[in-house]
C-alpha cells in the first residue's frame, strides 16, 4: 500500500514492578521510506477481565 504506515513495537514487561519499556518503530512505506524511532517506557494497570455470552 503506497503511502502506508508501518507500527512496530518492541516491548519488556515487568509485571511486578507494572513497567514497560522499550522502542516503537513507525516506518511510512514510500519509494524511499521514512523511519522514525522512539524510545518507550512507562507504567501500565491490570483491568478486570469482563466477559459477556449472548
Amino acid at each position: 500500500m503506497a503511502g502506508g504506515y508501518n507500527l512496530h513495537l518492541q516491548l519488556s514487561v515487568y509485571p511486578p514492578a507494572r513497567q514497560v519499556s522499550g522502542r516503537a518503530v513507525i516506518t511510512q512505506a514510500l519509494q524511499h521510506p521514512l523511519i522514525f524511532e522512539n524510545p518507550v517506557q512507562g507504567r501500565y494497570e491490570e483491568k478486570a477481565a469482563t466477559s459477556s455470552c449472548s
